[in-house]
């Protein structure tokens, strides 16, 4: 470029290897042929090359057969999955050929059962008719039998009120209802500061306890080894005497008396009472409680009398008892 045309202003095209260089800023609009350098058309994506395919090229409404593609390559993991509009995995598939193939899957027929066919030869066909059930006598069943459709229906049978159940044969056996008493044997040991409500009713309760000798055990109140022989065991366990009940206060029985003979190893003891009437009881060494004698009286002498064998070492205690009268003393004889 030689210095005439520097810093000189193009007015015209200017030839360039036959292309034209185009200087038209300067014309508004441009001529009709030509088209400024800010058009938007000279934004647009090139043409497609020969044999390529682009979105571009390929109009949003196409229908293109799949056998035109020649996909290669992986699905992308955003087209698989569980979505409608997704395609499945491949493992989550099941072959057509597996149907009613070993190792495959059983298919059903029109009914939505399994073909006996497809069944192993071990599994036993057949045709349920009717279902029936029992149970033990403490139920009642109803619906027996179900022979097409229904239901079966058990309740408890109707017992006796005040009934148990469980088992008290003294042996292993089934449970069942039972209206007579808990044996004590099926009541557990429970200490006494379990039982924490309730109280027991006074008539239940004893009038004394007896525990000693002075006396035939339920034969009177017993004042036990200490105390006074008329004493009574209170139900607060103290001995206590009899209160006195006024000029009506009952008598006492004369102490028995004790007369020996045949003395030696065996004494004959010969024991009586001055009153008509009354019972005599007795106790020897190695006896636990006082037993009855049987004595003899008649109204001609009024004594009553009775004998008793005591052996070398033992000792004889007895009293008299009479209704209406408090027990005699205790009279003793001992055999040396």
């Amino acid at each position: 470029m030689i210095n005439a045309i520097d810093n000189g202003k193009m007015v015209t095209d200017l030839d360039a290897n036959h292309l034209r260089i185009l200087n038209l800023n300067h014309l508004t609009p441009p001529p009709p042929d030509v088209i400024g350098t800010d058009d938007a058309r000279l934004s647009d994506a090139r043409e497609p090359l020969e044999g390529s395919v682009t979105d571009v090229s390929v109009a949003d409404g196409a229908a293109i057969d799949q056998e035109k593609l020649n996909l290669d390559g992986n699905i992308p993991a955003s087209w698989l999955g569980l979505d409608p509009t997704q395609a499945a995995p491949g493992n989550l598939a099941e072959y057509l050929s597996n149907k009613g193939a070993p190792n495959g899957y059983a298919s059903l027929d029109g009914t939505g059962k399994v073909p006996v066919s497809q069944l192993s030869d071990d599994v036993g066909t057949g045709t349920v008719t009717s279902v029936d059930l029992t149970m033990p006598g403490q139920f009642n069943v109803s619906g027996n039998p179900v022979t097409t459709n229904g239901t079966i229906v058990v309740t408890w049978a109707n017992i006796p009120d005040g009934s148990w159940f469980g088992n008290s044969s003294g042996v292993s056996a089934v449970p069942t209802f039972n209206t007579g008493p808990i044996t004590a044997s099926m009541v557990p040991q429970l200490p006494a500061s379990k039982i924490a409500t309730g109280t027991i009713d006074p008539a239940r309760l004893p009038i004394a306890v007896g525990v000693g000798f002075s006396s035939s055990s339920g034969a009177a109140p017993d004042p036990g080894p200490s105390g006074n022989p008329t004493d009574y065991l209170a139900r607060d366990m103290t001995y206590k005497p009899v209160p006195s009940i006024g000029p009506t206060y009952q008598p006492k029985v004369t102490s028995p008396s004790i007369f020996t003979f045949n003395p030696g190893p065996t004494v004959i003891a010969s024991v009586s009472c001055s009153l008509v009437g009354v019972s005599m009881f007795y106790q020897l060494s190695g006896m636990t409680d006082y037993a009855e004698l049987a004595v003899a009286s008649s109204s001609d002498q009024p004594v009553t009398t009775t004998q008793v064998t005591v052996l070398s070492g033992q000792t004889l205690n007895v009293y008299a008892s009479k209704v209406g009268y408090t027990n005699s003393d205790v009279a003793t004889y001992t055999n040396p």
